[in-house]
């Protein structure tokens, strides 16, 4: 009698884990905040992946096909264009709703990149589902710029927000390196990866570190007289801080303003004349307004993106992140694959993609000026 009364519980237990155990794990990879199946939002377009194990499939941008395996928190697969182009890719999940990565044409070196922030999980996921590593899959890459604007570098693999973070060398329009003149007299500054260091005044020197927009470090005179200090940049060729003596508290001002821009303005023309050979006419909704263009221009030059220490990148003409990255030298050699669109509307329709630590998203600073 005793083993009679056990075994329907056991047979409870037993069909419990049977069929409840796939559905479990899966529901942990159905969440794109902490691993890849989901909707994505991308530079390329919306990403839909699904994942079954460590299997993904997908479309992203229409008719276009991405699978893949997942690794831990890591896709790697290919992407697919109806039209037979194809390629390879590398996601890594930053366990935090945005993936970023790189692709490459065929079995070319994976030189571009590739960044994505969750936009709606599938139903039915958990959204307290942990680790990005039960749900990832080998992907393809996207359509918009997929294979169609190659790197000659590696791309940091971070989230989107973070992908990018530390220091700007593209002057000190938008970063620190360049002339300045301030309250305590002309100042010129260099920058190497995250490291800036330079001379002010008669024979005064500056040094530290650059972490996004902000620089900390050390002023010293000649005699030896020394102190600490702190510069936020605001983005638009200004500075304002702090100073102090030796480790005293920061309470003295110390502001500036750039006196020579660096290499992004473009020369005369500036950054509008640096693009203007792919730019195109005919724009739809708010490109047939001129003046949409002309703020999509200033902001891809004055947007200073988030990036880690160590990198130095800024947007180009498409809104792709060129540069220094902590892991390599990013350049993109050809336009991407705007599907018939003109220029604006490409950068219209990825506008909420493109972040900035100083002016918002592209699409935050159009509906500002644009009213």
């Amino acid at each position: 009698m005793l083993l009679l009364r056990i075994r329907p519980v056991w047979v409870v237990v037993l069909l419990s884990l049977t069929f409840l155990g796939p559905y479990a794990q899966q529901a942990q990879g159905q969440s794109c905040l902490r691993g890849f199946a989901g909707v994505w939002k991308t530079q390329h377009g919306s990403m839909t992946l699904t994942v079954r194990g460590n299997q993904v499939s997908g479309t992203y941008g229409g008719s276009r096909a991405v699978s893949g395996t997942v690794t831990g928190s890591v896709l790697s697969g290919t992407w697919r264009h109806p039209n037979g182009r194809w390629g390879r890719i590398r996601f890594s999940h930053d366990g935090n709703g945005k993936f970023a990565g790189n692709y490459g044409e065929k079995d070319a070196a994976l030189r571009s990149t590739w960044w994505g922030q969750c936009s709606a999980s599938l139903p039915g996921a958990a959204s307290g589902a942990t680790g990005a590593s039960s749900s990832s899959g080998r992907p393809s890459a996207e359509g918009g710029g997929v294979g169609s604007s190659s790197g000659s570098g590696s791309a940091a693999a971070s989230g989107v927000a973070g992908v990018f973070g530390g220091a700007s060398t593209a002057g000190c329009a938008q970063g620190f390196a360049g002339s300045w003149s301030t309250n305590y007299g002309s100042m010129t500054l260099s920058v190497q990866g995250n490291r800036a260091s330079g001379t002010y005044g008669s024979g005064r020197t500056l040094s530290g570190t650059i972490s996004g927009n902000v620089f900390t470090g050390r002023w010293q005179y000649p005699n030896g007289r020394w102190g600490g200090v702190r510069f936020v940049h605001d983005g638009n060729g200004t500075f304002s801080g702090n100073w102090g003596e030796k480790d005293a508290a920061l309470t003295s001002k110390w502001t500036g303003k750039c006196t020579t821009l660096g290499p992004v303005s473009g020369g005369a023309g500036g950054f509008s004349g640096m693009c203007a050979a792919v730019s195109g006419t005919g724009g739809t909704g708010i490109c047939q307004n001129p003046r949409t263009e002309q703020l999509m221009n200033e902001w891809l030059s004055r947007a200073i993106l988030p990036q880690k220490p160590g990198s130095s990148l800024r947007y180009d003409c498409w809104g792709r992140a060129v540069g220094r990255a902590a892991t390599g030298t990013i350049t993109a050699n050809q336009n991407p694959d705007t599907d018939g669109r003109v220029r604006c509307d490409y950068l219209r329709d990825h506008s909420h993609l493109y972040p900035s630590t100083n002016l918002g998203t592209m699409r935050e600073y159009l509906d500002r000026n644009l009213r």
